[in-house]
């Protein structure tokens, strides 16, 4: 089976399915990535291969004027915005690249992440199927209809006057205990398994800290205009608290002048970072709250942008963590909340209870199993009907 996989050109949307794709080259499927504009590097860096879409701007390029408002505020409205302001342009730009794809090499199966739209309507197109890859907690089902009122021009312009059909699967890697869904679609939840990048893992990560160590990481997308000031808050108030404190950070992250007593980690994968902390602070991107309850570490979260801030506050509301928005977020309000998640038995048994299910959940190999039942099944229903 050929498999072609659309990303919006965002980490946070492909890290989640590459270990499912190395499962799915494993039993012998052809796996092949679009991806556009420098997002190819990160795309063919993960061991898999990619093809080209088109040269065209990253994701934090080709937004409106007024698009940076939306991703810093918490509601769903705000939201549902962004995804407008976002993601719609990004697949608008995508599209004729990857039909063209499709077309050319005539995969079976289109396996696409959330609010990536170009992918589906290459799939309308050839008459195959769609799986849709979640990257964790589901996003509000409010979203929806803003996002299809705005793709209405897109989906006319490729013939598709009633829009794309639906997935036959949608794979959910989010344990159980901390989902949370508005809406009903055809899901199927699966394991998730650890894929934050490659890089050199310094010896020191590898053995045990001679103090307790916490994780300070925000991401692979810079905040707009509010990291370095949210960073240092933290770190301030971590410091007190007679802790090793470890940056993780991506190479487009700033995080300079930092207390000599801080580490700084670039370009390490999280999954090498957590296993010797007893506390991490991150953004609430759903890599970081899958890895920090895999490890089984409480979190304190700040979220600062798009659905950060609904993941953030379900760690909080299933007690796996607390969450501290930017006008709650100070050096006093960061240390007390990690004295908290240091002591409180409380956010422990949650961890570990999430912990749990993740370890208990189906593998990628058994996903790769479903996928292929589902891809047949699909065809046998259409054969012999017309698209």
């Amino acid at each position: 089976m050929r498999v072609l996989v659309t990303t919006a050109p965002n980490h946070g949307h492909l890290y989640p399915m590459v270990p499912l794709l190395w499962s799915l080259r494993n039993a012998g499927h052809e796996v092949l990535i679009a991806a556009g504009g420098p997002f190819r590097a990160v795309a063919a860096s993960s061991g898999l291969s990619a093809a080209s879409v088109g040269d065209g701007p990253g994701l934090g390029e080709i937004t409106r004027v007024d698009a940076a408002a939306s991703t810093q505020q918490a509601g769903v409205d705000a939201l549902a915005q962004h995804v407008v302001d976002f993601y719609v342009p990004t697949s608008e730009r995508h599209t004729p690249g990857v039909v063209a794809l499709a077309e050319r090499w005539r995969p079976d199966l289109v396996i696409t992440s959330e609010w990536e739209y170009a992918g589906p309507i290459a799939a309308a197109r050839l008459g195959i199927p769609t799986v849709v890859h979640g990257w964790g907690l589901a996003t509000p089902g409010g979203i929806d209809a803003p996002a299809a009122r705005a793709l209405e021009p897109l989906h006319q312009s490729w013939g598709l006057p009633d829009g794309v059909p639906g997935p036959i699967m949608e794979i959910d890697i989010c344990p159980p205990g901390l989902q949370k869904r508005d809406y009903e679609r055809p899901i199927r939840h699966f394991g998730w398994a650890p894929y934050h990048g490659t890089g050199i893992v310094p010896d020191w990560l590898l053995a045990e800290p001679k103090r307790p160590r916490v994780c300070v990481t925000l991401g692979n997308v810079p905040i707009k205009g509010d990291h370095g000031s949210v960073l240092a808050s933290v770190i301030e108030g971590l410091r007190g608290l007679d802790l090793e404190i470890v940056v993780a950070a991506g190479a487009r992250l700033e995080a300079q002048d930092l207390p000599g007593d801080v580490r700084l980690v670039r370009d390490v994968p999280l999954n090498w970072v957590l296993p010797h902390c007893e506390l991490v602070v991150h953004h609430g991107g759903a890599g970081s709250v899958l890895a920090s309850l895999a490890h089984g570490i409480p979190a304190l979260v700040v979220p600062l942008m798009c659905v950060q801030y609904q993941q953030a506050d379900r760690v909080a509301e299933v007690g796996a963590g607390i969450s501290l928005h930017s006008e709650q977020l100070t050096a006093q309000s960061v240390a007390q909340a990690a004295a908290a998640l240091r002591k409180e038995e409380r956010f422990h048994t949650a961890v570990t209870g999430l912990r749990r299910q993740m370890l208990l959940a189906p593998s990628t190999d058994q996903t790769v199993r479903f996928i292929e039942d589902a891809v047949a099944t699909d065809r046998s229903v259409l054969a012999g009907v017309a698209r």
